[in-house]
């Protein structure tokens, strides 16, 4: 879908249709899962200070279709493996070769000139909080020493001033660390400096963190009695006692973020963008759809966001206006919803159940056959025989595709491709999909899940 002229117009279906003939594709395109754990999820725990590496590679070529699109899997991997031994693939011993090159490189000093993007300052953060030790000793992986800026700027202050500049607490935190030895900074600060709403704020974030709900409301509020901000509101709504506690918490939220002047708070747009997606979210699955509409009204600015969209489109079908809906649901595109636009495909097909009954007349609802045409009609069950009318939609309108998604998982030893090498180490958890490299994890504390 992704690479497929999906919106044609010759293409007349109303649903996701990947076998139109008139369809045209940009390019080819290609979705892998695969990694060093057996499954998609790619999980596998590794212990501080323990590195784990490993080479994947890709590499086109013409296979037997009859063989790699057979309903036995054994014929598939077969045919890609043969082809991997033979002199045109990439033999065993040419690949243990290649990754044995790679692990060695994976050690090696960068050179300065050498290096081709400078990364976000959280590393060399990490390394200034430590003394300006580095994370990790040869030079195989070096960090710049980070700037003072909008996002670094608070413990920056901790480390050089020992509390927060005024000027930093002007503005809205755009970062959260909620590592021990920060903790420990924030708490030894407010010993020797004046307690700031700020400090207040990050100690409830990370209370909150551990989950301990107790010390963290008495935290938020804390910050707030110093100084109002959207961040402590919006996270006391997220474990208010009731539906009701939360929502005047999320307007109060709201409210604050109103007050921010986009020229002087560099956080201010995000910021908006982010709590407006989740509070229309929030509103509309709570279905307090008289707040949600309010709410729509103020956040105009955002009406084109996934969440915002979404959340109008519920409400316009709630309100009775289902052409308004599927309009919202068809012309937009939601990049940001990946299994989640099952629930766009739910709210698209109710729609277009309303449409029917509108055109059936007479206030009576769709007979069973009729659910049944409709269905059809609409390719609700995509490449299901066993769905029922009981059942959701399984494939929605073009833009939207369908609601699952299924991929032939291939061991990392089957893979085909060319090889290129980064090497990573990080003081948090890591959650990487990765394709087209040579991977080194490792981590400086604790135990980590990786992904």
């Amino acid at each position: 879908m992704s690479a497929s002229d999906y919106m044609n117009a010759n293409c007349t279906e109303p649903y996701y249709d990947p076998e139109c003939e008139h369809n045209t594709h940009d390019g080819d395109y290609t979705e892998l899962q695969v990694g060093p754990a057996p499954t998609q999820l790619h999980t596998f725990p590794i212990a501080a200070m323990e590195t784990y590496e490993w080479t994947e590679f890709f590499k086109g070529f013409h296979a037997n279709t009859s063989r790699v699109h057979s309903t036995v899997y054994r014929d598939a991997v077969d045919e890609v493996g043969e082809w991997l031994d033979s002199s045109a693939g990439v033999p065993e011993a040419q690949f243990d070769e290649i990754d044995a090159w790679l692990k060695s490189l994976a050690s090696v000093a960068v050179e300065p000139e050498n290096i081709i993007h400078h990364g976000m300052p959280w590393g060399g953060l990490r390394e200034a909080l430590n003394g300006g030790a580095p994370l990790v000793a040869g030079g195989a992986c070096p960090f710049d020493a980070p700037s003072y800026n909008a996002e670094t700027a608070p413990w920056l202050d901790l480390l050089k001033l020992g509390t927060f500049a005024n000027a930093t607490l002007q503005l809205t935190p755009t970062n959260f660390e909620v590592d021990a030895k920060w903790i420990k900074l924030i708490h030894a600060s407010m010993e020797e400096h004046v307690a700031t709403w700020l400090h207040h704020l990050f100690l409830g974030t990370f209370e909150l963190e551990i989950g301990n709900a107790v010390a963290a409301r008495a935290s938020f509020l804390a910050s707030i009695e110093l100084r109002p901000s959207a961040h402590a509101y919006r996270a006391l709504a997220l474990f208010a006692p009731s539906a009701d506690a939360a929502s005047a918490l999320f307007h109060s939220a709201w409210s604050e973020w109103e007050l921010l002047d986009a020229a002087l708070d560099p956080v201010s747009v995000r910021l908006g963008k982010d709590l407006a997606g989740e509070m229309a979210a929030w509103l509309m699955l709570q279905e307090r759809w008289d707040e949600l509409e309010a709410f729509l009204a103020s956040a105009t600015a955002y009406a084109s966001k996934d969440r915002v969209l979404h959340a109008r489109a519920a409400l316009a079908l709630e309100r009775g206006n289902w052409s308004f809906s599927v309009e919202l649901l068809t012309e937009n595109c939601y990049p940001t919803y990946g299994t989640t636009r099952k629930q766009l495909i739910d709210l698209w097909f109710r729609a277009k159940v309303a449409e029917a009954v509108e055109r059936k007349g007479g206030g009576k609802n769709l007979t069973t056959l009729e659910t049944v045409h409709l269905r059809r009609h609409l390719g609700c069950d995509g490449d299901y025989s066993t769905t029922t009318i009981l059942d959701g939609c399984n494939r929605g309108p073009p833009n939207l595709g369908v609601s699952f998604c299924c991929s032939l998982f291939i061991p990392s030893t089957q893979l085909l491709g060319a090889v290129s090498i980064l090497s990573i180490t990080h003081p948090r958890p890591l959650y990487l999909h990765l394709f087209l490299i040579h991977i080194r994890l490792r981590t400086l504390r604790g135990k980590k899940t990786l992904t």
